[in-house]
């Protein structure tokens, strides 16, 4: 009689055949499966083993991930019967050829070799990354820009690959020479415009240019804004060259005008020695 650490097993072998005609073949006849991070207004819960094989068929075989192996983080089981299981899904993105990781809990339960109970917790962050196509370098710099004007250092950092380097070309005042990673771009970026002195109306681009490398955009902006204390109209510009790898930024060159940003706030000019 098949254990749920078996049946799981055979789930894992199905979900990369996307065989679901087979996975529903595993459920006792009054079974429930259910998924309790689906977004509202979607099914959460099947009940029966045809409700379960016909859902597994029509959503494996629409699904544009492209599962290729599991890795299990943990394997726990009761008496053979409950498992918990922590695991990750390795596949790729018919959309886009990225490679993409799926995370997820399950919680399964049998009986007389048969899943009685399934209940999966899929993270719907990695879901979506496998399901949209990714962004070309030009859609991000555009991303990149909205970022910038609704000052938003966690739109900014989720433009970045994990490990991602942003890079400021000219001396910074306030910035180190580099961050190295989403989430010191997301630091930076909080401490940084965490009660900022300019209030940006709009972001205008002077030119934007994609050149022989598809991973590649420049692009000069130009800001139009106001002093928050004074109101006072000012406009900056500068330079951003991105690196965009699979919908991702893996290397920023930032170059900020930043006499011109001493000279709107009205600060005396810096020195490198600061």
């Amino acid at each position: 009689m098949r254990t749920a650490r078996e049946l799981f097993g055979f789930f894992e072998e199905y979900a990369i055949r996307r065989d679901g005609a087979a996975f529903g073949d595993l459920f006792a006849d009054d079974s429930v499966m259910e998924f309790p991070f689906v977004p509202d207004g979607k099914a959460r819960r099947y009940v029966g083993r045809d409700a379960i094989r016909a859902q597994a068929i029509e959503a494996w075989g629409r699904s544009t991930f492209r599962p290729t192996s599991f890795e299990r983080v943990t394997m726990r089981d009761c008496e053979g019967e409950v498992l918990f299981a922590e695991y990750e899904v390795h596949g790729s993105s018919t959309l886009s050829g990225a490679a993409c990781v799926v995370k997820a809990v399950m919680v399964l339960r049998a009986r007389n070799g048969q899943i009685v109970a399934m209940r999966e917790y899929l993270d719907p962050i990695g879901l979506r990354k496998a399901s949209v196509p990714a962004r070309s370098p030009r859609e991000v710099l555009a991303k990149y820009h909205q970022a910038m004007k609704a000052k938003s250092a966690d739109a900014l950092a989720e433009l970045y690959a994990a490990d991602g380097v942003h890079e400021f070309s000219f001396f910074t005042p306030n910035r180190p020479p580099r961050y190295h990673g989403r989430e010191e771009v997301r630091a930076g970026y909080t401490a940084g415009w965490a009660n900022h002195p300019l209030e940006i109306d709009r972001i205008e681009d002077v030119f934007v240019d994609e050149g022989a490398d598809p991973e590649v955009v420049m692009g000069q902006w130009r800001i139009a804004g106001r002093v928050a204390a004074t109101g006072q109209a000012v406009e900056l510009t500068g330079m951003i060259w991105l690196r965009v790898r699979d919908g991702e930024i893996v290397h920023c060159r930032d170059f900020m005008d930043g006499l011109g940003v001493a000279n709107a706030l009205g600060r005396a000019p810096f020195s490198a020695s600061k």
